[in-house]
């Protein structure tokens, strides 16, 4: 399969697409915006959601298996 026919993950996802990927709801994807947990850019009046910032999400707040056994 050469390099032009691989698909590649977007860089930005829609606030619906966000709260599809962390199996959250789009109230939450709007609190966590609001509260700074997520970060996003404004590109011709639509508010995208980096999966980078999703990724740091999840890292921020996946559990380590110390913290988890107590």
């Amino acid at each position: 399969m050469s390099a032009s026919t691989l698909t590649h993950a977007p860089l930005t996802l829609t606030q619906t697409e966000a709260a599809a990927r962390l199996s959250v709801s789009r109230w939450t994807v709007w609190r966590l915006l609001r509260d700074g947990d997520l970060q996003s850019v404004r590109i011709r009046g639509k508010t995208l959601i980096s999966a980078r910032s999703i990724e740091a999400l999840v890292d921020r707040n996946a559990a380590t298996p110390a913290a988890a056994a107590h």
